[in-house]
């Protein structure tokens, strides 16, 4: 889910809530770049847009990305995180557990 809402098997709007809310928290942070919100500064991710991807700024990416997800108090950690750059597009797989030991995994793909 994308949004906050889904709309249930009775056609009925329902919130998000267990690991579905997880993985759309988990979404959102890595869809804002951090100091992006003025009242939230240390929220989101810090992107390396507009910078040549070398192996250290893809290493300052993948630490951010971490750190992001990891600011969610329900996670226990991201045991698999594979970023590609491709094109104009850097695509990135988790795979992250949560502190109730489930596991969830996203795709997110941001353009560079």
């Amino acid at each position: 889910p994308l949004n906050d809402l889904v709309v249930s098997q009775r056609g009925d709007l329902e919130v998000v809530s267990g690991k579905n809310n997880v993985s759309q928290a988990v979404k959102l942070r890595l869809s804002v770049e951090r100091g992006q919100l003025i009242s939230h500064p240390s929220y989101g991710t810090r992107y390396p847009l507009g910078k040549k991807l070398t192996p250290s700024s893809f290493a300052g990416f993948r630490i951010s990305i971490e750190n992001s997800v990891l600011s969610d108090d329900r996670v226990q950690d991201v045991p698999d995180l594979q970023i590609a750059s491709s094109g104009d597009t850097i695509v990135c797989k988790l795979r992250v557990r949560l502190k109730d030991s489930s596991e969830i995994s996203t795709l997110f793909a941001l353009l560079k």
